[in-house]
């Protein structure tokens, strides 16, 4: 069978909302949360600015808007390290503010009592050989 060449045409319409407008006397805070490992956004990560607060939306998006002023924006979520970033808000100003947040080993409460339980146990078998060690010596039982 011959090769024969074929083509297609594809229109894709791509629209992007125009950013909100900043309220007057205000500035925005806004950004994006992702996994540091990953790259995907972290949904309902809690942003913390100097009293103002937030949560990211399933896309990891938030925006806060602000009286200008210098702010320390905190994001955190269970299951990642907390990060801070120092930025800096002028009237009419929308600062980009956004964070990779590095997960961390979240340990579930029943691993403690699993591990306790584990180092007796093997306080319970050292003891237990120790004796029979010292019940051999005794005896002149040598191994």
């Amino acid at each position: 069978m011959p090769y024969m060449p074929c083509s297609a045409t594809a229109e894709i319409e791509v629209t992007t909302a125009p950013p909100p407008e900043v309220p007057p006397e205000k500035g925005v805070i806004y950004g994006w949360v992702r996994d540091a490992r990953t790259r995907k956004p972290v949904s309902g990560a809690s942003i913390t600015i100097n009293g103002y607060t937030a949560t990211t939306d399933e896309k990891g998006y938030y925006e806060v808007s602000v009286s200008p002023g210098d702010y320390t924006v905190t994001a955190k979520k269970s299951g990642y390290r907390e990060a801070r970033k120092k930025v800096s808000v002028g009237v009419g100003e929308r600062v980009e503010c956004s964070f990779y947040l590095a997960p961390v080993l979240v340990v579930p409460s029943w691993w403690w009592y699993a591990v306790a339980l584990g180092v007796v146990s093997l306080g319970v078998v050292a003891v237990t050989v120790w004796r029979k060690r010292v019940e051999r010596a005794r005896a002149g039982i040598v191994m």
